[in-house]
C-alpha cells in the first residue's frame, strides 16, 4: 500500500491546526503575516503547453508550497489559499494573446470535481472557483461569461495512486456536454441569438492542476464534440502545472 494518501492526510492536518493557531498564516510559505509577499508568486508569467493542437497556459510549478495552496483550498476551504488560485487562473486568462474580434465572447468552462469530491467538500470545488475567477476577469473583459455545462460519463478512479498511462485510460472519454444544460445556460445568460448567429466563441476550460493532461484532453474532446464546439477555439487555463506532466 502506498504511503502517498496518509503523507496527504498529515499534511493537510498539520496545516489546518497551523491555520487554528495562526489565522493570518501564509498558505504558501507557512510564516504569519507573509502571504502578500507570496501571492506575487502567484501571477509570474504562464506557462505555455499543449494538449493536441489545443494551448494551455498554467502560472505555478506545481512544487511542495503550490500542492499546500492547493489542498488549504480544496480540502480546507481556506479563503486566503483559493485567492491564491483565483489570481493564478486569473492571470493565465489576462495574458491570453486572442486575436479574434473584438466582440467575440469568452465562455469559461469549469471541469467539473467528481461526485465523491462533492459529496466530501460540500461543493464543486473548480465551479466555485470559477466564479470567483468570472468576477476577477469580468472587471476588464464584458463579453466573459461561465457555463458550467460539462458532465462525468461515468465513475473514474481515484488519479492520484495511478501511472501516467493509467491516468489517461482511467480518463478517456469519460466527460460529455449536457446539451440540455447547455441551452438552458444560453437561455439565462440572454447569449442564444449571439450564439445561434455563429459570434466567434473562445472556450476556456478552467482547472487547478494540470499532471498528466489526461483530465484536460477528455474535455477538450467533449466540447470539440458538442454543439457549442463548431465555431469555438479552446484553451486550458490552470493555476499549477506539474514538471512531471506534460
Amino acid at each position: 500500500m502506498s504511503l502517498a494518501p496518509v503523507k496527504r492526510f498529515l499534511h493537510s492536518a498539520s496545516r489546518g491546526i497551523a491555520s487554528l493557531v495562526f489565522p493570518d498564516l501564509c498558505p504558501c510559505c507557512l510564516r504569519e503575516g507573509q502571504w502578500e509577499s507570496c501571492l506575487a508568486l502567484w501571477q509570474s508569467e504562464a506557462s505555455l503547453r499543449f494538449i493536441g493542437k489545443v494551448p494551455v497556459i498554467s502560472t505555478v510549478a506545481y512544487d511542495d508550497r503550490a500542492m499546500s495552496v492547493v489542498l488549504a483550498a480544496k480540502e480546507r476551504g481556506e479563503r486566503r489559499a483559493k485567492e491564491f488560485l483565483t489570481l493564478a487562473i486569473s492571470t493565465g486568462i489576462t495574458r491570453l494573446d486572442f486575436k479574434g474580434p473584438k466582440d467575440s465572447l469568452r465562455v469559461i468552462i469549469p471541469i467539473p470535481s467528481s461526485k465523491g469530491a462533492i459529496r466530501r467538500r460540500g461543493e464543486d470545488f473548480i465551479h466555485s472557483l470559477a466564479k470567483e475567477v468570472l468576477r476577477t476577469v469580468a472587471i476588464s473583459d464584458h463579453h466573459v461569461v461561465l457555463l458550467p455545462i460539462l458532465r462525468w460519463k461515468r465513475a473514474i478512479r481515484d488519479q492520484s495512486e495511478l501511472t501516467m498511462r493509467e491516468r489517461i485510460e482511467n480518463l478517456a472519454d469519460s466527460l460529455a456536454v449536457d446539451e440540455r444544460r447547455l441551452e438552458k445556460g444560453l437561455h439565462s445568460l440572454d447569449i442564444t441569438s449571439a450564439v445561434r448567429s455563429g459570434r466567434d466563441l473562445e472556450i476556456l476550460l478552467i482547472d487547478d492542476v494540470i499532471t498528466s493532461g489526461s483530465t484536460m484532453a477528455a474535455a477538450i474532446s467533449a466540447i470539440s464534440h458538442s454543439s457549442l464546439g463548431v465555431r469555438s477555439s479552446i484553451t486550458g487555463i490552470t493555476a499549477c502545472y506539474s514538471a512531471r506532466g506534460l
